[in-house]
């Protein structure tokens, strides 16, 4: 237990530093000895944990991608639309996905600004596919085919406006806050739901 406990605090230290650096410099100029150097370990300490730096690398996007799935399951009750709604405290309709997403990005900035932003991740790759096939899995109701084709082309709708949003808040630097920022792309969603979602569907009353 102790050794797992040490192991895990070793690779949270190099993880932290490596996204530090990132802030500053590209992947490519860090090395294995700046990095620990800089946490007090030793080379051979970081050999037990990775094979090198993009080894590192790749287990911090790994971990974030475990943690956008845990968010997407809690986001969609079971076989609700992509469009499902909640409404807030102010009786406004507030889709809980983006909430999640915003709060997730926002809380988790230095992160996700770094594998948003370096040319080696995949990260809106792989959230786009493996996030897809899980909102899909959990969000769509499972006896209507015309309801699935036409989630699935709303799911790709909403993915590429939020990829574009994102991209643009990050380059403000996070400038709003994340419950604003939920609520305009909300907006900007629902203003075209009545043309990705000819009927009704769960959530969308």
């Amino acid at each position: 237990m102790i050794k797992d406990k040490r192991s895990r605090r070793t690779r949270e230290l190099l993880a932290q530093e490596l996204i530090r650096l990132l802030l500053v410099k590209p992947l490519s100029e860090i090395t294995v000895t700046e990095l620990t150097e800089a946490t007090d370990l030793n080379r051979a300490t970081f050999y037990l944990h990775y094979a090198n730096i993009y080894d590192l690398f790749q287990s911090i996007e790994d971990d974030l991608i475990e943690q956008v799935e845990s968010w997407i399951k809690l986001s969609f009750p079971k076989g609700t639309s992509v469009f499902y709604l909640e409404t807030d405290i102010e009786g406004n309709p507030i889709m809980p996905i983006l909430t999640e997403m915003f709060n997730f990005i926002y809380n988790n900035r230095d992160v996700t600004v770094v594998l948003l932003r370096n040319p080696e991740s995949r990260l809106l790759e792989r959230i786009y596919s493996q996030g897809r096939d899980s909102i899909l899995k959990f969000a769509l109701p499972q006896d209507n085919a015309d309801n699935k084709d036409r989630d699935r082309y709303a799911l790709d709708y909403i993915v590429s406006g939020c990829i574009g949003v994102i991209q643009s808040w990050i380059d403000r630097g996070l400038d709003l806050d994340p419950k604003t920022m939920s609520k305009i792309t909300c907006d900007l969603l629902l203003q075209n739901r009545s043309e990705l979602a000819k009927q009704k569907t769960p959530g969308l009353q």
